[in-house]
């Protein structure tokens, strides 16, 4: 498995193992709301679920709110999804993209750099 995978959860059945794919949240429209999936970056564990219909939570390893990334928009310019971070119980978008795991990345450096 490489250093930056993506194991999804979903909540009736065992981990699956996904490698991450620009675009693409970890708990695709399939997952039911609760669903929570590890995303390793920076040498660390950080868990996300899907707490509503277009925003996954953030969580470090020791089960703090980092942050949240919400979908702002569900087809950009060039038909993509749109997804924005949000930095920990603020409701401004900060950073937006239509790579979901970059946008999450970087609200993670924000509050780890902060």
């Amino acid at each position: 498995m490489s250093e930056d995978a993506i194991v999804s959860e979903p909540a009736s059945s065992a981990p699956v193992v996904r490698e991450p794919r620009i675009g693409t949240p970890p708990a695709p429209d399939h997952f039911r709301l609760g669903a929570t999936s590890t995303l390793r970056h920076r040498g660390v564990q950080y868990r996300t679920e899907l707490v509503a219909d277009d925003t996954w939570e953030v969580r470090g390893e020791d089960g703090r709110v980092l942050g949240s990334v919400v979908i702002v928009s569900p087809a950009g310019e060039e038909g993509e999804a749109v997804y924005g971070s949000r930095s920990g119980s603020s409701d401004t978008v900060e950073y937006e993209g239509t790579d979901w795991r970059s946008v999450t990345a970087g609200m993670i450096n924000q509050v780890l750099d902060a």
